[in-house]
């Protein structure tokens, strides 16, 4: 969470914050300066220093199965060195082409999708004990995350049944990552129980587009406007 009150401004403006109405299990979402700089404070006195590292994939759209990507230290790599792994790399997904093969067929890549848990479970990292990554761009760990799903829902079907119900990682998932804070508690309660009585339910779930691709959004409906590069 972005811990910033509402902000109407159509570009940098702060709607819709998560970390506002939902907590994890034994974690919190809100992330702001004021509480890095308490838990700063914190891991000093334990005696860890914060790692800095920059994570950046060659850009695609934002569902690329294979591209190459990068952890480095200092500064991202640029535009022109995305497009490839970059011996100055900390670690990467060990992208390779086959000679000969082209990107857009399918079978002519390889990379390692779980190369971050990897890393972070390494010695390395856990001796540093406080690290830091700045994502060049949100959905650059598109592949990681549906790797780390994987080995969370094989885990949550051991736990809440044997995978049987389909439901059931789904569900494990997101009473660990999204529980409700007490006020949204509250105010769901005021709707939850008038429907206590209701013979069905029917919800429609409507897709309006990629949230990190509002500023294309803005551009359409109010071409005036120029939106902040981020």
């Amino acid at each position: 969470g972005s811990g910033r009150k509402f902000d109407p401004h159509p570009i940098r403006g702060c709607r819709f914050d998560p970390a506002l109405y939902f907590q994890g299990d034994g974690f919190d979402w809100r992330w702001h300066p004021t509480r890095e700089k308490e838990f700063n404070a914190v891991m000093a006195a334990k005696g860890k220093k914060l790692h800095t590292f920059y994570h950046k994939c060659k850009q695609d759209w934002e569902n690329a199965l294979f591209r190459p990507c990068q952890i480095t230290e200092h500064d991202w790599v640029t535009a022109h060195e995305s497009h490839s792994i970059q011996p100055r790399a900390v670690i990467s997904n060990q992208y390779t082409l086959r000679p000969g093969g082209k990107p857009q067929e399918e079978g002519d890549e390889e990379q390692d999708h779980r190369w971050l848990h990897k890393w972070f479970a390494s010695p390395e990292v856990q001796e540093m004990g406080y690290v830091k990554i700045k994502i060049a761009m949100p959905y650059d760990l598109q592949n990681e995350v549906i790797a780390a799903e994987q080995d969370v829902s094989r885990q949550c079907a051991h736990v809440v049944g044997g995978g049987s119900n389909p439901f059931n990682d789904d569900q494990c998932r997101m009473q660990h990552f999204f529980q409700p804070r007490i006020n949204l508690q509250r105010e769901l309660l005021k709707l939850l129980l008038p429907m206590a009585g209701w013979d069905a339910v029917v919800a429609m779930h409507v897709r309006t587009g990629f949230a990190d691709f509002q500023s294309n959004f803005v551009r359409h409906v109010m071409p005036d406007v120029e939106p902040e590069e981020r």
